[in-house]
């Protein structure tokens, strides 16, 4: 019970579609807009607010198609994604957007609470309401879960 629960809190990290009405606000120390790749990439202390969530990165890559939609969004270095008491660390975070997915990697780590887990890339498939957390040579799965007070799950 504790793992679906810890499971179905780590889904909450990113809302479902993510590029909803709300604007997105990113502050960023320069920004390169390339037309003919559909690319905008944000470098230097790189920070992305969309209603309580909150993206951190040395670097963002936004990917969009011909109708200037959202195809996915890549942060690089020192990534940090809030939302709520749910955060995620990585060096890399990809979001597809037409899959509703995002994989950590890059000694990625979720913590909600006191409950965490952690491997070498962690894909959470939103739309679905799964998410695969996969081990390797440098480090295997290791999740925390901390009972609630009182015994209760």
């Amino acid at each position: 019970m504790r793992r679906i629960l810890f499971v179905t809190l780590v889904l909450l990290l990113l809302p479902s579609p993510l590029f909803g009405a709300s604007p997105i606000d990113i502050t960023s120390d320069s920004m390169v807009v390339e037309r003919g790749q559909g690319l905008v990439t944000f470098k230097g202390n790189v920070v992305a607010r969309k209603d309580d969530l909150l993206i951190k990165a040395e670097e963002l890559r936004v990917f969009y198609g011909k109708e200037r939609d959202i195809d996915r969004i890549v942060a690089l270095g020192k990534v940090r994604i809030e939302k709520g008491d749910t955060t995620a660390w990585s060096e890399k975070a990809e979001f597809f957007n037409k899959e509703d997915k995002l994989v950590l990697t890059g000694d990625p780590k979720v913590v909600e609470g006191k409950n965490s887990v952690e491997g070498e890339r962690i894909t959470l498939f939103l739309k679905e309401g799964r998410s695969i957390v996969e081990g390797g040579e440098k480090r295997r799965v290791r999740a925390i879960f901390v009972p609630r007070e009182g015994g209760k799950e």
